[in-house]
């Protein structure tokens, strides 16, 4: 393994670059007004509703709340339907009155005239409330109403996450995998559409596993022993997760493998208070305790609906038993039994989520072969990334119909920059952990033991990884399409570290070579 440490200049250099790529091709995918949010042209050169109700819902909190903190409280109840379109129309149009362009995120509009029109705040009961949270706080701060802010807090936030991976990267000798690795990230429209979507608040997934790449980073492939070091490392992965958590509800399944790196870390660290298997069950308890811990302590009583999702989410393998991705299909599905449907998804009510989850556990309790039989499925589409398999040059689509939620990115199995993109097989994405598997079975057959140690590290990595980003999309759907997708960083992750290991083959085969050039120059 590498034991090299970039300079600060060249960590400087590849960190600037890394922002200024995300932010052009950002700049370059987000550039519709908010007029224009409701529909876009997908990768088939179909155009697809992009279900920009969601964010006007959460603009509409997030403003309203903010009022609530400058000005108080309003009282007077109104309509939600009603109040939600007002807030809209005003945005629309002060916004363009005071031309300020989608790239434009920090430029900010007076909110006396959302004071005319406001009334007491509605909160959906079932929807995740970081989102709207942190855009009344960035709308304090800035003492105004900034329209396009929320595509671009998803973005922002992810900064801060990017530059910690390649800073564990260079401590851990591992710069050039660092480098790869969010080079690849930066140029996959999958990654930064997610991080700037309107739909909804998938980014803080994103952003979340992110973390864990770089709190992996440290405990896998670290050298440093500090107890202050892991300290600091350990709570600022807890308040990340924290604010991921409350901002998007599927990144809690997350919280095991956070768990896994903090205890190795410790291992490191601690080795000889961390022996014995009840002593470290107890340690993994504790330390995974104290990680959630801010999560807890801030958490709204408000959460995302749970089982609506779930039953929606076995539309990807459950069709033939009535379970249908579409809001009309659930509608009919309550009305045949009796019950009201409701009007729009902002609108469903506890009462509703439960009995949803009560059917679930039913058909579950019935089949549960058919059930482990969904879960398998999931594992290998997930993992192979079956859903982006057709190849659009060789097969004319990009992916097996239907698109679902997939239609609201460009797939992970395109890479481009600014508006150029190119699809490449998926084959091209899974090889790079393929091979890095295989050459650790190669290394442990042939009895390298230097050679198998430094892969079992790295591949320790990409495991925890793998398994915190399969939990969602195997434990409730694949057909939410951006969760499932995001697997791919774990193939982007061991291509890195497979370029990683090329560079470090050839400087090991160059290093003799260079002490006899340095031996003849010195006679």
């Amino acid at each position: 393994m590498s034991t090299h440490r970039a300079s600060l200049w060249v960590f400087g250099l590849v960190a600037c670059l890394t922002i200024a790529v995300l932010i052009y091709d950002t700049r370059c995918e987000r550039e519709d007004s908010l007029s224009r949010l409701e529909y876009s042209r997908w990768v088939d050169g179909e155009v697809y509703s992009m279900a920009s109700w969601r964010f006007w819902d959460d603009m509409y909190v997030g403003i309203s709340r903010y009022l609530d903190w400058s000005h108080g409280p309003r009282g007077r109840p109104g309509n939600p339907d009603e109040d939600i379109d007002a807030f809209k129309d005003l945005l629309v149009w002060k916004a363009g009155e005071a031309g300020i362009r989608p790239a434009e995120f920090w430029r900010a509009i007076r909110p006396e005239p959302f004071l005319q029109v406001r009334h007491r705040t509605w909160i959906p009961p079932l929807e995740d409330p970081g989102r709207p949270i942190l855009l009344a706080a960035a709308f304090a701060l800035r003492r105004g109403i900034a329209p396009y802010l929320m595509i671009w807090i998803g973005t922002l936030a992810g900064i801060p996450a990017f530059l910690w991976v390649l800073w564990e990267a260079r401590a851990s000798g591992v710069f050039l995998a660092g480098s790869v690795f969010l080079a690849l990230c930066v140029s996959s429209p999958f990654v930064v559409e997610s991080l700037s979507l309107a739909h909804s608040a998938v980014a803080f997934y994103l952003i979340a596993a992110l973390l864990l790449v770089a709190l992996g980073l440290y405990a896998f492939l670290g050298r440093d022993r500090s107890a202050r070091g892991f300290v600091v490392r350990a709570v600022t992965a807890s308040l990340g997760f924290a604010l991921c958590g409350i901002c998007r509800a599927g990144t809690l399944l997350m919280a095991p493998a956070f768990g896994v790196a903090l205890l190795v870390a410790f291992d490191r660290i601690m080795p000889s208070r961390a022996r014995g298997f009840w002593r470290r069950s107890l340690l993994a308890g504790v330390l995974s305790i104290a990680f959630v811990g801010p999560y807890l302590l801030v958490r709204p009583s408000q959460h995302h609906n749970f089982w609506m999702s779930y039953w929606q989410g076995l539309a990807d393998y459950g069709a033939e038993r009535g379970y249908s991705w579409h809001d009309r299909d659930l509608k009919r599905w309550l009305v045949a039994r009796g019950r009201k449907p409701f009007e729009h998804p902002r609108y469903i009510s506890p009462e509703d989520d439960a009995y949803m989850g009560e059917v679930v556990r039913q058909d579950i309790r019935a089949d549960p072969a058919w059930f482990a039989v969904v879960l398998g499925r999931r594992f290998v589409d997930t993992v192979s990334l079956a859903k982006l398999a057709p190849y659009g040059p060789r097969d004319g689509y990009s992916i097996e119909p239907p698109p679902l939620h997939y239609r609201y990115t460009t797939p992970a199995d395109w890479f481009g920059f600014g508006r150029w993109k190119v699809e490449v097989p998926t084959s091209f994405l899974w090889s790079g952990s393929l091979i890095l598997l295989l050459w650790w079975v190669h290394a442990a057959l042939r009895s390298k033991g230097e050679l198998k140690q430094c892969l079992e590290d790295r591949l320790a990595l990409i495991m925890t990884l793998a398994a915190s980003t399969l939990a969602l999309p195997v434990l409730m759907t694949t057909a939410a399409g951006m969760e499932t997708e995001t697997f791919v960083l774990v193939h982007l992750l061991s291509s890195s570290f497979l370029v990683q290991a090329a560079a470090d083959g050839v400087s090991w085969r160059m290093a003799p070579r260079r002490a006899q050039d340095g031996q003849d120059a010195g006679r």
